[in-house]
């Protein structure tokens, strides 16, 4: 089964976006924020990342796709933006 992350500051759309997912057949973990979902990253294995562009706190969507993209270079990342 695939897993993928949601980083979405938005709770609603966050829960949309992978409650979506997961009726896929998905394995999904959420982020309400660019740190929890560096540190997800950091700590957990993921096929692919879908972020909010923009997300309070000191990363942002960029900051996330960096840190996914040094050790799953080829893996898909999807940015969001309002």
């Amino acid at each position: 089964m695939a897993s993928i992350l949601v980083a979405e500051d938005e709770q609603l759309t966050r829960w949309n976006v992978a409650q979506t997912l997961r009726l896929e057949s998905y394995e999904v973990d959420e982020a309400p924020d660019g740190e929890t979902a560096i540190e997800l990253i950091r700590n957990k294995s993921f096929d692919a990342v879908i972020s909010d562009y923009l997300m309070p706190g000191r990363f942002t969507g960029l900051d996330v796709l960096k840190e996914f993209r040094q050790t799953h270079p080829d893996s898909l990342i999807v940015l969001l933006t309002g």
